[in-house]
């Protein structure tokens, strides 16, 4: 046999028992998910949230923190040029995408607090 050929099979057959192995422990984290209330995503939350970010939540899916990324580089340059109102908006919008993360709301609190107040009339 082709030593290229047994690679291939053992890579393929390593793969299938790592499906087959993540596909197997999915229910007991997702209940441990749900046991910690660490789901993100809840149907009792879904009435409460304004229409754009379920609608973000759910067609960004895995690059909801890439769009995020972008947002906190975005609202750091527009602060640096003065621009505190769009700043202000895109903060908004970060903590609405973060809602658990605390750190984004005690960070947004404290720049608008001691930088963005003090560099406005």
């Amino acid at each position: 046999m082709n030593p290229n050929r047994m690679i291939w099979l053992l890579a393929v057959w390593v793969m299938i028992l790592g499906v087959v192995g993540s596909a197997s422990l999915l229910t007991r984290i997702n209940q441990e998910r749900r046991d910690m209330g660490l789901l993100s995503f809840d149907r009792r939350v879904d009435h409460t949230l304004p229409p754009w970010v379920t609608l973000a939540t759910t067609s960004l899916g895995a690059f909801r923190g890439l769009a995020v990324d972008a947002m906190w580089y975005r609202a750091t340059r527009l602060q640096e040029e003065g621009h505190y109102f769009e700043a202000n908006q895109l903060s908004q919008w970060i903590t609405a995408l973060q809602p658990r993360f605390s750190q984004v709301w005690s960070f947004h609190a404290w720049n608008m607090a001691y930088n963005i107040s003090v560099a406005t009339h």
